[in-house]
Order: structure tokens, then sequence, then C-alpha cells
């Protein structure tokens, strides 16, 4: 299970260790072609190489705060809601916004009070996953929806 990383990062990490250790027992089944003996030690150490695999990134994931937890540096993103204006920019959960239309946010209060500075317009700064920043802007238009479609992770509640 995923805790300190999104799941959309930590998969695909554990995916390719998966894969590749598949490809070593593969090549260790071709090889038992001509020694079975070897067969057999690939298969043992394959499911105890699995384990280990298994093992260490769950450690990996334990250790640490949860990813959509509360930062001090900014409104963390807990969801996107589909074909939203969040979406448009292309915001993603776990990345923290750090400013609104120029005026630094520390809650949600903030965030919002900093959006209807202009509300036909949206410019953030964004911390992604990795701590760089970026910048993202987005025109909304009177027919849109007045929420920008963010899901918010602040004092340990989801929010609007």
């Amino acid at each position: 299970m995923a805790r300190t990383t999104l799941p959309n990062f930590i998969y695909p990490k554990l995916g390719r260790a998966v894969l590749i250790l598949g490809e070593v027992v593969v090549i260790g089944g071709l090889i038992a072609y001509f020694m079975p003996i070897i067969g057999i030690i690939f298969l043992f150490v394959g499911a105890l190489l699995r384990i280990v695999i298994s093992v260490y990134y769950m450690l990996k994931e334990r250790k640490d705060v949860y990813a959509v937890s509360p930062k001090s540096k900014g409104v963390m993103i807990a969801a996107i809601l589909p074909e939203s204006q969040a979406y448009k920019m292309g915001l993603q959960a776990g990345e923290v916004i750090r400013k609104v239309n120029g005026e630094e946010v520390h809650n949600k209060q903030e965030l919002y009070e900093a959006l209807r500075i202009n509300p036909s317009h949206c410019k953030l700064e964004v911390l992604d996953y990795k701590n760089e920043l970026r910048l993202t802007q987005q025109v909304v238009y009177s027919k849109d929806h007045h929420q920008i479609g963010l899901i918010l992770r602040n004092n340990n509640i989801n929010q609007r």
C-alpha cells in the first residue's frame, strides 16, 4: 500500500523491479533446459527476491508522513476534479500551492481569498512532488463553474 509516495509514482518503480526479476527468472528457465538444477535454483531465488522486493517497498512506504499531509509551505492538493479548471492547468494530487494570483497561501481560506483577487484569471505557483517550482495559469470564463476543481488537504480534513 502506498503511503508516503503517490501511487502513480511508486507503482511503476515496483512494477519495473518485478518485471526485471521476471526476466531473470525466464532466463534461468531457459538455462534450466540444459541444466535442470539451475532452474530449481532460479525458481527459489526468484520467489525469495519477489518477497524481498515487496517487503522493501512496504517498509519504505511506512517510514514517513503521508504523501498528502498538510504542509506549512502552502496548501496540499488531495485530488483534482475531472475536466475542472485545476485539471486544465495540469495540477496533480500531492502538489503544494504556494501562491495564488501573487499572494502567498498557507490554508484553504487564504487560497480562496487570493482567488477572489482576480476571479477571471487564476495564476498559481506550485511545488510538485519533487519540490520543483512551476507556474501555471488559466483564464476562468463566466460560463465556467465558480470553483476551480480542487479537493484540498488542510487541518487533516478534505475540503472543496
